[in-house]
Parts: structure tokens; sequence; C-alpha cells
């Protein structure tokens, strides 16, 4: 009778520890090792989530664009400004670069003032030729500007001149664009249109404004022939059969392999024929 009282309290206690383990074991699921996997899990999903990407350049944009709105020209081009030089990923960073290049040329290209303009004053014995040398600009620059469509001038006539040594060319062949640089800093940019190189040149190479000229039904014309302003405007280079011009009309021909260049809409090479000087450097990328 005994030994039976003794089993039964065995049995129980056995019971007892049983339960007891796995409680304990619950407990530690519960508590560690449930909450783990569920963090890698967690951890797991967020890795396959691409993470959100915050585009403060977008809100900068918005705000330049509410100073335009307004007319605060100087507020619009210091956010823009630091919109290209900050946020290069925002995905309204070649629109603030457009507009940036337009406002720089039309404050570059009137009497509207800023920095490297200033006011010249002819004196005699004064030609165009000599204030543009020692002015650093050029004679198409003055015309622009002044609205002079002669070289002739008046003793104590006032111009504005614009020191334009430090304009240079960059021509990005693989992004099809033209960057008008300003002592190595972005000022403006154009679409090329295309370029067709002579035989054996390489596709990046560096080289400098040599010349200009102007063509009208077939004829070379000067800064005073009539009909200038309207001409067709090429700007050459020291590398032969490079030059800065309109696309060229096809023929169909074999005269096509000689119509070398790069091609620019007429108005951009218009802008960039008032703007540089010869020895203006030209950077050619691909």
């Amino acid at each position: 009778m005994l030994k039976a009282y003794f089993r039964i309290i065995f049995a129980l206690l056995a019971v007892a520890f049983v339960g007891f383990g796995v409680s304990v074991l619950y407990y530690f699921w519960q508590n560690y090792l449930e909450p783990s996997k569920r963090a890698r899990q967690e951890i797991v999903e967020l890795e396959k989530t691409e993470a959100v990407r915050i585009d403060h350049g977008a809100k900068l944009y918005e705000n330049a664009m509410a100073m335009l709105r307004q007319g605060d020209l100087t507020a619009t081009r210091v956010a823009l400004s630091k919109l290209v030089g900050t946020y290069k990923d925002s995905k309204r960073y070649e629109e603030a670069r457009r507009i940036i290049g337009q406002q720089n040329l039309d404050m570059l290209l009137s009497l509207e003032p800023m920095p490297g303009k200033n006011e010249y004053i002819v004196k005699r014995g004064d030609n165009l030729i000599a204030i543009t040398r020692n002015t650093k600009t050029t004679m198409e620059y003055i015309s622009q500007v002044n609205n002079a469509v002669s070289t002739r001038l008046q003793v104590g006539q006032r111009l504005t001149v614009c020191d334009l040594e430090g304009f240079s060319v960059v021509v990005n062949l693989s992004t099809a664009k033209v960057e008008l640089r300003q002592n190595d800093l972005f000022f403006a940019e154009f679409d090329l249109m295309g370029y067709r190189f002579p035989p054996g040149t390489p596709k990046s190479f560096d080289t400098t404004v040599k010349g200009k000229s102007a063509f009208a039904d077939g004829k070379s014309l000067t800064f005073d022939d009539p009909g200038f302003a309207s001409a067709e405007k090429q700007i050459g280079s020291a590398r032969p059969g490079i030059a800065i011009r309109n696309p060229p009309v096809s023929t169909g021909g074999p005269e096509d392999a000689y119509q070398t260049g790069i091609y620019l809409e007429a108005p951009d090479v218009e802008e960039l024929y008032i703007i540089l000087r010869t020895g203006a450097k030209i950077h050619v990328r691909q």
C-alpha cells in the first residue's frame, strides 16, 4: 500500500517537472526566440522595400519658382544655383540648369548690371577694335548690348562692355550638350544638334577659337557689311575642320563629307559668336 502511494507521488512529481519544463521552454520561446525571429523577418522585408528618397532639390525648385512669380530674379538665381550646386540627383536639376543658363544669357546680353560689366566712355582716337582689345570683349558684344550697328564712334559716347576673357566651351558628345563656362563654372547650356569630324579626329580633344566668320548667299561678310547681323555665323578653331556652326543642309552627294563641325541651332551659334573671343578654349569630350 505504501509503495503504491509513493508511486503516485513520484508520478505526480514527474508530471509537475515536465509541466514546469514545458512552461520554461514556452516562456523562453515566447520572449526570446519568437521576437528575434519576427525581427529578422522584418529586417528582410525592409531590405526588400526600396527606401523612399526625399528630393530636397524639388522643394528648393518650388521655392525658386514662387520667387520667380513674385518677380524676385536675384532670389530665384540664388535658389536655383544652390540646387544645381548641391542636389545633382534631383529630378529638377536639368530644368534648374536650363533656367539659370537662360537668365545668365539674358543678363549678359543686355544693359542689366552684372559682375564683369563696366561703362566705357569713348575718347578721341578710339576705335572699336582697340576698345574690344583693351576691355577684353568682342565687337559683336558691344554691338549687341549697345545697339550699335556701325564701327563709327562718337567722342563721349558711353558703351557698356564686359570682360569675356574667362569664357570657354565644353562639348559633351555623349550627352549631346554644349556647356558655356565662365572661369570654369557653369554659365549656360545648349543642345548639340550633331557633329561630323574630319577622318582621324579623336572624340576627345582640346582646341581654341581661332577666328569667326559670317556668310550670306555664299559670300563672306565683315562686321560693317549690310546683312551681317542676319548672316550665318561660324566659329572657327585652331584644329582644322572643327568649327561651331549651324547644321549643314545635306545634298546627298560626296561634298557632305566636307561639311564638318560641331552643329548647334542658329540662335545658339549667334550667342556664342557674340561671347567667345579669339583664343577661348574649346574642350570636346566623349
